[in-house]
């Protein structure tokens, strides 16, 4: 009647203007074109699986089209979305749900909407197979027995992936945006995001090949195409024996040892077709480790896990993620192969940067739908001539920019909140005129950061027995790959100005996130190198040639301390450099050219004590040049779990103008860590090293070998590794020397292991380390002393201190006293910071 009366309207209007024939032409024409964008407006079915005596709705029902693997699966109100488009020939679907017959019904196309009903499958005792009274833990055995012979049932797989993934920052764009109203076009863009796409993905377990092709992805003003990349098809693989998520390494309930990490309760037997399902809840009975809790079902026979329900123990802390949730199904594909088919995941993340300013918070969603699955098919042939088979493309027709396919094809109904944030996201992108895709603006932005001036500056200060009180800046001025360092300063006890300019240029990124990295071990896969110009007129420490002290953490123990740990002398100059890097290979290399004067104490002042600050020594006075180059390979850190190893090489000669005289100087150390024991959080590490140095008789004592000493505050991010901190700089050395070291890092498993209270649900790390060695001086100027037998200090650090107000940065204290006749008495402590996490399981890669 609607469509008559519209053809009533058209006809009575017309003939004024046009023939009968053609309005009448115009009319069918206009009917037909009505019809067709009816229909497809309606092109999905919207399904809802119930129980059929209690109506109760069935959650994660597998719905597929018959004679395919093509499908969807119901959500947790038993609701599910199926594009007619995917139907073909046959229009009959199969439902199946655990513990319910299944049931294959036909599809009346024209409709929208369709109710189906799954009648309980009663437990029954099968001939064949007698597990009634089948031990739970017997069903885990079993399962872990058979869970490698599960995996290799397949080798290449072909399928198709549903994702939809949300990042929904609500709260913290409110608390960001509180000062100018949460409805603001800014607090608008800052709700969050949200990624749908669909995608082919190929595996062949043999060659390595792991290649996903993204076919459809959904475009908005919330993404950029070239960010609607992310797939959620890692399905978590409880199977394994542990699950690394950040770093905590969580046992899974199907680990070798399972039966010692958890308490396992046979809930209910389940029938699935003809088959038991043994739905067991997982409790853990370790407080230790990472465990997860929740419950998984095995399928009788296989001892296949094909549905979990797990998330970490409430005992179990990763860092900045809450709440994390995981759900996931399989599904029976062909000869016993079984296969993930959908995957949940939730959470939620917080992270506090500083004090007083609202924490970073989110929470987040990621569903997947895997269908149309084919196993040991062969894959094309393209895949097998690609340099790189573990990728993501993205196909030329991939984006759909209007809503109307994803109404049409999409397998899961958006929530109220995702619906929410298309819509005033898109609003406000197009109130203020912006296309998150145009490249003209990327390509801008990109030409602006590559073009414009960076200067940063920084105040600096520090005080000692020489200098008094020194005061000055650093800045640096960058444009593209050069830099400008200026650092003028002016003591007040000589009452003179210094400072040093420094032009270098450099391949390497300059932005802020690689100045960060550099606190990472970095390992770049590409030559990177940098060449410097500079000149100086400065108060330098007395210290062998490749150590560069810091003064500014000298200056603690000089106030308030009355201990001023190094010598000085004035040095006038210029120099000439540069180093190379490739991987963790450094190569680098100085020329310089100085005057050397001599300088006397201004100072005796200590805040706290009033003892005299030590006479300075005078060096040797003259005009020298000075050649130093370095070599260094691998890397030690304490983030990383894999044996590491580091090897650094130095060599110097230099040149007395006055006294028309060489000398020279070699040091070097190896150090190597590698994992004793897994703690749930990283390994314990144990770390050893060796390290030596030799220099001429005649080498000027301003140039002489001096121990290794760190005081106070040691490099962020970074323990004292073939350092002391129990001597005085100036206290042993000279010509040669050789020392040992060790540091065993038991992490916060020593406070888990004696059930210490949590501190943000970890406990406090734990390290012993010790240090001993032998300093020889058989120069004509012995500012430095022979050691008496082997000085030697031991002591502990303890770190992942928590910082009031940060989730960012922890910090850590190191004490230690000295050891037998040589450094009895000495005691000596250190500050440093230290990242969150306690370990990865590779390297960062730039």
């Amino acid at each position: 009647m609607v469509y008559l009366a519209f053809s009533k309207i058209i006809l009575s209007q017309s003939p004024q203007i046009l023939p009968m024939k053609l309005t009448i032409s115009t009319s069918i024409i206009l009917l037909i074109c009505l019809f067709h964008s009816y229909a497809q407006n309606h092109t999905v079915i919207i399904g809802r699986v119930l129980e059929a005596n209690s109506n109760k709705a069935i959650p994660s029902a597998t719905v597929r089209i018959t004679g395919s693997n093509k499908g969807t699966i119901a959500n947790a109100e038993g609701v599910f979305r199926l594009p007619k488009g995917n139907f073909t020939n046959k229009h009959s679907i199969k439902i199946s749900a655990v513990g319910y017959y299944t049931i294959t019904e036909d599809i009346d196309l024209t409709n929208d909407s369709a109710t189906f009903h799954l009648k309980i499958n009663p437990v029954v005792m099968k001939q064949a197979v007698v597990t009634a009274n089948i031990n739970v833990n017997e069903i885990i055995r079993r399962a872990i027995a058979q869970k490698n012979t599960n995996k290799a049932k397949y080798n290449t797989m072909i399928c198709q992936i549903y994702s939809k993934t949300m990042i929904d920052m609500a709260q913290t764009a409110n608390d960001l945006y509180r000062d100018i109203g949460k409805d603001t076009l800014q607090a608008q863009f800052g709700q969050g995001a949200i990624v749908e796409n669909f995608a082919t993905r190929y595996i062949d377990n043999d060659k390595n090949i792991d290649y996903r092709q993204i076919t459809k992805r959904r475009q908005t003003a919330n993404q950029s195409k070239s960010m609607n990349t992310h797939i959620i098809d890692d399905f978590v693989d409880f199977s394994k024996e542990t699950v690394d998520i950040l770093d905590a390494r969580i046992i899974t309930p199907l680990n070798n040892n399972a039966l010692s990490h958890y308490k396992f309760e046979l809930i209910e037997r389940k029938m699935f077709d003809t088959s038991y399902i043994y739905v067991i809840k997982v409790i853990p009975n370790t407080a230790v480790f990472p465990t997860f809790e929740g419950h998984i079902s095995i399928l009788e026979g296989t001892y296949q896990i094909i549905e979990a329900d797990l998330k970490p123990s409430k005992d179990t802390k990763i860092w900045v993620i809450d709440d994390l949730h995981f759900v996931e199904k399989f599904e029976f594909v062909q000869d016993n192969i079984w296969l993930p088919t959908y995957c949940e995941i939730n959470g939620k993340f917080y992270l506090k940067l500083i004090p007083f300013i609202p924490a970073i918070q989110m929470e987040f969603n990621g569903k997947s739908i895997i269908s149309n699955i084919s196993v040991n098919v062969p894959l094309p042939d393209s895949l097998y001539t690609m340099s790189d088979t573990t990728r993501t493309d993205v196909a030329k027709d991939a984006d759909s920019t209007t809503t109307n396919y994803w109404e049409d094809n999409a397998l899961l109904e958006l929530s109220e909140r995702e619906k929410q944030m298309y819509q005033e996201i898109d609003t406000a992108a197009k109130e203020l005129k912006i296309d998150v895709n145009d490249s003209n603006i990327v390509k801008k932005v990109k030409e602006y950061k590559a073009k414009q001036w960076n200067f940063n500056w920084i105040p600096d200060g520090w005080h000692n027995r020489v200098e008094g009180y020194t005061i000055g800046i650093n800045t640096i001025t960058s444009y593209r790959g050069f830099a400008l360092s200026l650092c003028p300063q002016y003591d007040f006890g000589l009452k003179k100005e210094f400072g040093s300019a420094k032009l270098t240029y450099s391949n390497r990124k300059t932005d802020a996130l690689s100045e960060l990295l550099k606190f990472l071990p970095i390992s770049t896969n590409k030559w990177t190198y940098s060449i410097y110009g500079r000149i100086f007129s400065n108060v330098s420490p007395f210290a062998n040639v490749f150590k560069t002290p810091a003064l500014s953490t000298n200056t603690f123990t000089t106030l308030f301390l009355n201990n001023d740990y190094y010598d000085y002398y004035r040095k006038d100059g210029w120099s000439i450099g540069g180093d190379i890097n490739y991987k963790s290979l450094t190569i680098s290399a100085d020329y310089e050219e100085h005057r050397i004067t001599g300088l006397d104490k201004t100072s005796d002042k200590c805040w706290i004590k009033r003892k005299t600050f030590r006479e300075n020594p005078q060096p040797q006075i003259g005009s020298f040049a000075l050649f130093k180059t370095s070599a260094s390979m691998g890397e030690i850190s304490s983030l990383f779990e894999i044996t590491q190893f580091a090897l650094n090489a130095n060599y110097s000669i230099g040149y007395d103008r006055h006294n028309y005289y060489t000398f020279a100087q070699a040091k070097g150390a190896f150090e190597v860590q590698f994992p004793i024991f897994e703690t749930g959080y990283g390994n314990a590490l144990l770390y050893l090293a060796v390290a030596g140095g030799i220099a001429a008789k005649n080498t000027p004592v301003q140039y002489q070998i001096a121990i290794d000493e760190t005081s106070i505050f040691s490099n962020i991010f970074t323990p004292s590794n073939v350092t002391f901190i129990t001597a005085f700089e100036t206290y042993l050395g000279g010509t040669s020397y050789y020392s040992y070291h060790l540091r065993l890092n038991l992490r916060d498993w020593w406070w888990r292991f004696l059930h210490l209270p949590r501190i943000k649900g970890r406990g406090i790390e734990l390290s012993v380390i010790g240090a001993s060695g032998k300093f020889f001086n058989a120069s004509d100027n012995p500012l430095y002393r022979t050691s008496d037998g082997y000085y030697t200090e031991a002591g502990v650090r303890l770190g992942r201190i928590p910082i009031p107000g940060t989730d960012l940065f922890y910090f850590s204290i190191e004490g230690r006293m000295g050891i037998g006749t040589a450094a009895k008495g000495n005691w000596g402590f250190i500050f440093d910071f230290q990242l969150p996490f306690s370990s990865f399981n590779g390297k960062v890669e730039i």
